[in-house]
Parts: structure tokens; sequence; C-alpha cells
């Protein structure tokens, strides 16, 4: 039987969105950033597969497939006032969040990692460099038979970053215990286009 201990994800932790202020400059509102830890129920990400195929004699000669784009979605227990501000564009107004129709959500870099083992010793850290969520449906029920608690579900959409020309970045099976790991995964969280030591 194969040992998958260490190797897969059991837990999502510390969602972290930084906001994009210059994109062509590489410039991020790390002081305003909306960190999610503590709500964080799942995360699902799909690229958008294109495809194209080269034939000739009637047979496939080249095959080019390009998923630079996708829709990353983010379940949470719930979003503040402040975050929805940040996130989608919502203003302040007299103690009030006011929605006119003319928002326009600010680009961030998603920053999260899951837990490989039960007691956190082995992670992976995932990072998006530039994702626009737009808000989901939110459905909120009374108390019939059961208690049900109404969460929040996010999608945006993700997309190649104009200044450092990249995706997304993952590192695998990182340890914790190890000493060096945890200036790599502190970077991780507070350096948006950080993605591991120079070496």
């Amino acid at each position: 039987m194969s040992d998958y201990s260490g190797k897969t994800n059991i837990n999502v932790q510390e969602i972290k969105i930084i906001p994009i202020t210059d994109e062509d400059e590489g410039t991020y509102d790390t002081t305003n950033a909306v960190d999610l830890t503590g709500r964080a129920k799942s995360v699902s990400f799909t690229p958008n597969v294109k495809k194209a195929q080269l034939y000739g004699d009637g047979e496939v000669q080249e095959t080019v497939i390009d998923t630079t784009t996708g829709t990353l979605t983010l379940a949470l227990n719930y979003l503040t006032d402040a975050d929805r501000q940040k996130l989608f564009g919502e203003t302040a107004e007299k103690g009030s969040n006011v929605v006119t129709g003319d928002e326009q959500p600010v680009p961030c870099v998603v920053i999260f990692k899951t837990l490989c083992t039960k007691d956190g010793k082995i992670v992976n850290l995932y990072k998006f460099f530039t994702v626009t969520f737009s808000p989901n449906e939110e459905a909120i029920q009374q108390i019939e038979d059961n208690i049900t608690y109404s969460t929040v579900q996010i999608t945006g959409e993700y997309r190649v970053n104009k200044h450092n020309r990249s995706v997304r970045a993952t590192r695998r099976h990182v340890d914790t215990s190890v000493s060096a790991n945890t200036t790599i995964i502190e970077s991780w969280f507070t350096t948006p286009e950080y993605v591991g030591p120079t070496q």
C-alpha cells in the first residue's frame, strides 16, 4: 500500500489577499491586505484550457495548450464590510456599505497554504499573482429543524501578471520543522512576487 502521508492536501489555511496598486510597475498595497485566516472553508481553481491542433496529412502534427487564465473560488465563513470595500470596490458611507453599480473590483494577489499532515508539519504553498473577484450569491436560511450557518463564496478570474509575467506559483511539501523554511513561508505571505530564496 502506498504511503500518501504528507503528499496530499487535507486542509486549507491562512488565505491572504493583497491588492495590486500598479500592475505594470509591480507595486502592491501590503498594508491593506485582506487577512482571511480562520475563515477558509475551501479553495478550488479551474484553468480555462484552450487548445489548438495543427493537422498535416490527416494527422495531428502539433498541439498547443494555453492555461494562462482560469477561475479561483474561495468559500469563506464571512466577509467584513472592510473586506468588501477592498475586494469589490464597495463604498463606505455613513456606517454602511453602498453599492452603486459603478464599482470596479481591485486586482489582487491571492496566497494560501494547505496542510499535508494533521500536525501541520508538511504544507503546500500557493500563490495566484493576479485575481479579480466578483461578489457571488449569498443564501440566508431561517432556523427550522436544524441550525444552518450562512457562508460566503467568492469567485475570481485569474490571469498572467503584467509585471512578473506569471500566473501562479506552488511550493509543495514544505517541511515547517526546517528552520530555513520558516523564512520562506514568511516571505511567501508577505512579499507578493516572492517564489523562493535567491540561489
